[in-house]
């Protein structure tokens, strides 16, 4: 109906895609448009994969939503942690894999991905956290940027958060990549850096299939990533994600430059999420640690 509707499925991933799918193409059966928006646990975006690449192949518009991300959804064990799903999100055609960190970032997002479907252009994949973030760190290091251009950035696929590289003097110098759930432990790792004079571009990736797509697509002629980093894009990366590293790994190709990519290649386990991210390399210790073998300190 026009005022909206709900449907459980319950424990049914398969059926959840086949109604996206269906539901997804009422414009074109029925000339009446759907935003049909569908959430699941991430880790069970796989048990749907045959459904939902069938509903996109066939056409289908519509915004799926997965949470909790990768190992931040610590106590539930290897089973419900997702490791595989950046890479399906990425490698599905017509389909826009987003994982903002902030809820503004999120805003503007879910905005654009609804004209998407209303205007019949893509389907939109979010895979979300439930991890804490402290949201005034958004608005701290935003509220001076131009909106306009700061939104276009976001649903492009990253932006540049900030920068303490003060000149081209500075002697150690590094991008630093982050995405979705793991901001915090980059940020905290960039100001430890700098302690030890190693200055550098903090990067938040929102959406990594946009932005893959765009180098893709513009990889002869300048792309996104480029143009972000500006005369920064030739300084060594270390990129951070709570998945599998391949999904970032591109970086540091597109970019001619020497690379770390840090992710999630073993099963997960249970425990506590920073004991998690210290045991997968994930922690802010470690990305320090990246930092000072891509530096060769």
């Amino acid at each position: 109906s026009k005022s909206g509707q709900h449907i459980e499925l319950g424990i049914s991933e398969n059926n959840l895609f086949m109604a996206l799918g269906q539901l997804g193409l009422t414009e074109e059966l029925f000339g009446s448009t759907l935003i049909p928006i569908g959430t699941l646990y991430d880790p069970f975006v796989r048990r749907g994969l045959d459904a939902l690449f069938f509903g996109v192949y066939s056409g289908a518009k519509f915004i799926m939503i997965g949470t909790p991300s990768g190992i931040s959804l610590s106590p539930e064990g290897g089973l419900h942690q997702s490791l595989i799903t950046p890479s399906i999100g990425m490698e599905m055609p017509e389909l826009d894999y987003y994982e903002p960190a902030f809820g503004k970032e999120l805003e503007w997002i879910f905005l654009n991905g609804m004209n998407n479907v209303s205007k019949r252009k893509r389907s939109m994949y979010l895979r979300l956290t439930t991890s804490k973030l402290n949201q005034d760190i958004f608005n701290e290091y935003n509220n001076q940027k131009d909106i306009k251009s700061l939104r276009e950035d976001i649903i492009n696929g990253a932006y540049l958060f900030n920068s303490n590289i003060s000149d081209d003097s500075d002697q150690y110098k590094i991008n630093l990549f982050s995405l979705g759930a793991m901001f915090s432990e980059v940020i905290e790792a960039q100001k430890e850096l700098l302690k030890e004079g190693i200055t550098s571009n903090l990067i938040n990736i929102t959406g990594p299939g946009p932005l893959y797509r765009d180098f893709h697509n513009n990889s002869l002629d300048g792309s996104h990533l480029l143009k972000i980093l500006s005369n920064h894009s030739k300084l060594p990366s270390i990129s951070v994600i709570d998945g599998h590293p391949h999904a970032l790994s591109w970086i540091g190709s597109a970019l001619g430059v020497k690379s770390i990519s840090l992710g999630i290649t073993e099963f997960g386990q249970s425990g506590d999420q920073k004991d998690l991210y210290e045991y997968y390399g994930l922690d802010k210790n470690s990305i320090q640690d990246a930092v000072y073998k891509i530096l060769k300190l």
